[in-house]
């Protein structure tokens, strides 16, 4: 139910799977456009460097793109519904509003959090706990000191004589 109108329960199912459509086919597109971008990434650092490897493989244009469109068709769609019930709830039984943003944040991080860590599986990637670690390499700074030769001290001769010529060209 909503503020102007009565949901059904068919309704909701059918906006449910609407919704559905939607995000699979904003997935597949996607998880395309990484797929290929990541590809043509690797293709030319290669180009550069023909010894180069990825740290990870990219995944294939149809992990991917499927991968992300049942991510975002059941994952992201599930966990969307599911805050927004929660906050739904939370809104008309709070006493405080600071309660409900707090406990809403607090949903909405988590998910976050659920969601990230379930990624790479749906697009056939590693997860980040699995991907090893390059070895760090050791920052070295070295100061330059340049060394500037000292002034010589001026004589009062050498700062009178072109005074004194500059005065005769302006006399004349």
């Amino acid at each position: 139910s909503g503020p102007l109108r009565q949901y059904s329960a068919g309704a909701r199912a059918a906006s449910f799977f609407a919704k559905v459509a939607e995000l699979s086919a904003v997935g597949a597109l996607a998880g395309s456009v990484t797929s290929l971008a990541g590809s043509a990434a690797v293709s030319l650092r290669r180009q550069a460097d023909p010894s180069f490897e990825p740290s990870t493989s990219v995944p294939d244009l149809q992990r991917s793109s499927g991968g992300l469109a049942a991510y975002f068709a059941a994952n992201a769609n599930v966990r969307y519904q599911l805050i927004g019930g929660l906050d739904r709830y939370l809104f008309n039984h709070a006493s405080y509003m600071w309660m409900y943003m707090g406990m809403s944040g607090l949903a909405r991080i988590a998910s976050t959090s659920v969601g990230e860590m379930s990624r790479p599986w749906w697009q056939g990637m590693p997860s980040p706990s699995s991907i090893p670690s390059r070895p760090r390499t050791k920052r070295v700074s070295k100061r330059v000191h340049k060394r500037v030769p000292k002034a010589r001290p001026v004589a009062a001769a050498d700062v009178a004589a072109p005074a004194a010529a500059s005065a005769l060209a302006v006399s004349v």
